[in-house]
């Protein structure tokens, strides 16, 4: 399997500057075979192929633009690879009309291949090979397992330098598990389990809802591309960055926690496109609660391990049972902290309930399983 380990990397001054030119380069590069793609595509109707692109590259635009000989070869050919992953996704149907790169973009790569390089990582003096540049200072806080294949670099909005290994290399799953159990997904509480287990929602976005409006406030007052302004949108940056690494963190933590201890998860995640729109108080909560992307490392993870993973939607379960007089009743809001039984008119938590409905529709409608099976 491939597996990603991401290090921080501390270049030089040149080094900086060489990998603003790799940045800049690629993001030209880009550009120009996507707008080459596009006036073949409306002249002729043919679509171009990823060595269509490299001939592209090197018969047309090294000559227009020579310094890009200073940028590794490989790494341009990536660039090929990526714009011809992107049209492939797109007449698959997987994803939208590749769009064009912004040089105004926070976030700035450049990805290059060391797969025919025997030495890349040197954990010993703390360093990493980079392609026509020699040895950058890096931080390992742990050990690469496998045989490097790819690395990127990236810049983020903090100024903060970054070196992604993706490495070939045997993973040994958790041991097997055979208990289930039913998750539901929400916004007062994000995960709650059948067994009354529950992980809080840290409110992240809500928390830095005023210090990101200071923030804001003062990078208007600036003079654009000032040094003060510069400063000022580093902090920004910083702060934004800060709050996704916190959930991040908490999301991995309890993912791992779940499918370490459960061998087949039946998980309820609303369709959440439904519920969102640009003003509603709604929707920041939901945004804030990162429902997808619990999903999406619970997902991962399960694949890895050998785990079982159904997902059902309110199209699924649009019922409850009150655990107190075993009435079932119909669900109106998904995204109530309590649920109220119309009989006994006793409360109840309204994740657990969606849990346990999760496990009686599990185990009563077996037909559909197959359909609902992610991992």
């Amino acid at each position: 399997m491939y597996k990603t380990y991401k290090f921080r990397i501390y270049p030089t001054e040149e080094q900086k500057e060489f990998f603003e030119v790799c940045f800049n380069g690629c993001r030209l590069v880009y550009n120009k075979l996507l707008e080459y793609h596009k006036e073949i595509y409306d002249t002729t109707g043919k679509t171009l192929s990823r060595y269509d692109y490299q001939k592209y590259c090197t018969s047309h635009l090294k000559k227009i633009y020579p310094w890009l000989y200073n940028i590794p070869s490989n790494s341009l050919q990536q660039v090929a690879l990526h714009l011809h992953v992107a049209f492939k996704k797109f007449f698959a149907g997987y994803a939208g009309y590749p769009k064009f790169k912004s040089s105004k973009e926070s976030k700035k790569s450049f990805t290059y291949d060391v797969s025919q390089i025997r030495n890349v990582l040197f954990e010993d003096s703390s360093c990493i090979f980079v392609s026509k540049l020699g040895l950058v200072k890096t931080v390992f806080h742990r050990k690469v397992k496998g045989e490097p294949r790819i690395i990127t670099i990236s810049k983020t909005g903090s100024n903060k330098y970054f070196a992604s290994v993706l490495s070939k290399e045997e993973y040994i799953p958790i041991n097997n598990n055979s208990s289930s159990i039913g998750i539901s997904l929400g916004i007062y509480n994000i995960v709650s389990t059948s067994n009354g287990e529950f992980y809080g929602n840290l409110c992240i976005n809500e928390k830095n809802e005023r210090k990101v409006a200071l923030l804001q406030q003062a990078l208007n007052l600036k003079v654009e591309n000032s040094n003060n302004y510069e400063k000022q949108k580093i902090k920004l940056a910083r702060c934004h960055e800060r709050a996704a690494n916190q959930r991040k963190e908490y999301i991995h933590r309890l993912s791992h926690n779940i499918v370490s201890n459960y061998g087949t998860i039946y998980l309820f995640m609303p369709k959440i496109e439904r519920y969102i729109s640009s003003k509603s108080d709604l929707s920041k909560k939901i945004l804030d609660a990162s429902m997808f992307e619990i999903f999406r490392q619970i997902a991962y993870k399960c694949s890895w391990n050998n785990r079982t993973l159904y997902r059902f939607t309110e199209d699924d379960i649009n019922f409850v049972v009150c655990p107190f007089c075993g009435t079932t009743g119909e669900i109106t809001d998904y995204f109530v902290s309590e649920y109220k039984c119309s009989c006994c008119n006793k409360h109840s938590n309204m994740g657990t309930n969606l849990a346990k409905s999760v496990l009686l529709y599990a185990s009563s409608n077996k037909e559909v399983l197959k359909e609902r099976l992610q991992t």
